[in-house]
Order: C-alpha cells, then sequence, then structure tokens
C-alpha cells in the first residue's frame, strides 16, 4: 500500500489517458492520491475529480505563481469548496523566488490568508517553497508555533513541505514546528547525492512520498510525463538510502499520509 500525496491527475497531460494512468497505479499498490488545485478553477476540477474517483482525495488552494489578483474572495470561494469530506487539504499554497510572476509581497498575502483559512478549518496544509526558505520559515513559524511538548502532541500535523529540497537545517526547523516533507522524483537523480546524505538524517516519520506528476519524474524516465505508478521507485530509492525492506518504506510512509491528512480507515 502506497500514497502519492502530490499529484496534478486534473491537468491536460492526463486528459487521454487518465484510466490507464489510474490503472497502473492501482497495479502498483497506490490505494490513495492527493490531487492539490493551484488556483480557484482548478480548485472545482480536483473536487469534481475526487467525487468521481474513490482513491483521489483533493486539496484546494492558490498557488504563489497564481495568485495575481488575489482578494478574500477567493478565499470565500475555498471555504465554501471546503465543506467536502474529500478535501484534505489546503494547497498548493506557499512562495516561489524563482519564478517572476507575481510579486512576492502579494505572494505573501495569498499565503497568509490561506494558512489562516487552513486553521480555521483544522486541516493541513501543502506548501510550495521554491528559494524562500527564510520568508516561508518566518511566516510558518508565526502561524504554526506550538506552545509546548503537551500541546504538539494534540495538534493535528501541519502539513507537508512539498517536493523537499532545501537543507538539513531548514528541515529539522521546519519539522519542529510540526510539517512533514514530501519526498519526490529528484531524489533518485545522481546529482543530487548531499541531498540523498540528508534523507538519512531525517526522521522516517516526518516523511511521506510523492510524484508532483507530471512532472519531476524519477530516473531512469527522467524527460518523460511523470505519473503516479512511478511513486515505486522513489520508494525504492527511500529503502535503499535507509537500508530497510521496501515494504517497511510502504508501512512508514503510508502510515504518515494517514496521520496528516486524518485518515482512520484504509483500504
Amino acid at each position: 500500500m502506497i500514497i502519492d500525496t502530490h499529484c496534478h491527475l486534473n491537468f491536460d497531460s492526463f486528459k487521454e489517458d487518465l484510466d490507464d494512468v489510474l490503472n497502473r497505479a492501482r497495479s502498483a499498490g497506490i490505494t490513495r492520491i492527493v490531487v492539490p488545485a493551484i488556483d480557484s478553477t482548478t480548485s472545482e476540477e480536483v473536487l469534481e475529480l475526487s467525487s468521481r474517483i474513490p482513491e483521489i482525495y483533493a486539496a484546494i488552494g492558490i498557488h504563489p505563481n497564481d495568485c495575481a489578483g488575489f482578494t478574500l474572495k477567493d478565499i470565500d470561494r475555498l471555504h465554501q469548496l471546503a465543506n467536502n469530506p474529500k478535501i484534505v487539504a489546503i494547497g498548493e499554497i506557499g512562495l516561489d523566488k524563482y519564478h517572476d510572476d507575481v510579486p512576492l509581497s502579494e505572494q505573501i498575502v495569498a499565503l497568509e490568508a490561506q494558512l489562516d483559512l487552513a486553521s480555521t478549518l483544522k486541516l493541513p496544509v501543502l506548501v510550495h517553497n521554491r528559494d524562500a526558505d527564510r520568508e516561508i520559515e518566518t511566516i510558518l513559524a508565526r502561524w504554526f508555533l506550538p506552545h509546548n511538548e503537551q500541546q504538539i502532541q494534540t495538534l493535528i500535523p501541519a502539513g507537508i513541505i512539498h517536493a523537499f529540497s532545501s537543507s538539513s537545517e531548514f528541515a529539522q526547523r521546519v519539522i519542529s514546528l510540526g510539517f512533514y516533507l514530501g519526498i519526490a522524483g529528484p531524489i533518485t537523480y545522481k546529482n543530487v547525492g548531499n541531498k540523498r546524505d540528508a534523507l538519512k538524517s531525517f526522521d522516517c516519520n516526518k516523511i511521506v512520498l510523492e510524484t508532483d506528476a507530471p512532472f519531476l519524474t524519477p530516473h531512469p524516465f527522467r524527460g518523460k510525463r511523470n505519473e503516479p505508478a512511478n511513486i515505486a521507485i522513489i520508494a525504492e530509492e527511500v529503502a535503499r538510502l535507509w537500508e530497510v525492506p521496501l515494504a517497511r518504506v510502504h508501512e512508514i510512509t503510508t502510515s504518515n499520509a494517514a496521520r496528516i491528512f486524518q485518515w482512520t480507515h484504509l483500504n
């Protein structure tokens, strides 16, 4: 049993063969897939997709590269959509300093408003972080900073730092805030030896798997469209780095995902 915690199955690249993609995912042992939105329109799309396909769950939110013109009306719409049991997170939200689609100041306004929404709804968040470690950490610490060790044990996990690619030091700091780390295809790339070394030091109980399909395709299929079935390759690499049986990686990461998304029963 494996869970893909971040996969954009609503994108056009899956339009022609979604059924085949899902069948390959099932054959690979994937039982649940979380599909995040990137704006108001796709928030409606992912909710509709989750209503048709049992193993798909949805996250609704506005991506930092798609938040131009953001207003509180967007929050009102997300709040309305969130009244559905197939909505398990707010996302994909965050900050992106690599692209210049939207000024950082506007991204921050959208991020903070959606963090407040997640807090109101008691939902975890899926956080996009591209070259914005300092800003992300400052905002997340202000939003979710437990007052004591007893409190942190009773709170719902804050969410996932999606496709984690930052330093070990940053990882430990966001983990201390209640976040988990999403491990994706780049862990299989030959030029990320330091990232593989870092993964060995992370608490395995704070790791989840994701494909970010159709992006971040793992080796040896890099350059081709990614899809959920490829999460098996990521799991194999994690098992090699952790030096544990593959079944143990499935067990740990599935349990971690269930904890984040508040799933008490998995099938």
